[in-house]
């Protein structure tokens, strides 16, 4: 995500170490972490927004989290306001 990528550095070296370390601390395999989300092991998946909360602060991504809402348009079409922050400040 763009807050992880910002918070992290990732654009540098140390922050993809970083990142690395991150992922590591969580316990999932490098192989893993460059699979979408779908496509993951689902052992991985089950538990990984726990993970995510355990681990979050030493990182210093405290805002990992937060709470939306998302809009069911049809049946197959989901919009979340977050999307909608970005598509709109895209444009601006």
């Amino acid at each position: 995500s763009d807050y992880v990528a910002s918070r992290l550095g990732i654009w540098k070296e140390p922050g993809r170490r970083e990142l690395q370390r991150f992922l590591a601390t969580l316990g999932i395999p490098l192989e893993e972490c460059k699979q979408q989300f779908r496509y993951m092991r689902s052992t991985f998946k089950s538990n990984l927004k726990d993970k995510f909360m355990q681990n979050s602060r030493k990182f210093d991504l405290d805002d990992l989290f937060f709470l939306s809402f998302v809009r069911q348009v049809d049946k197959k079409t989901q919009v979340a306001a977050t999307d909608l922050v970005y598509c709109i400040t895209a444009l601006l």
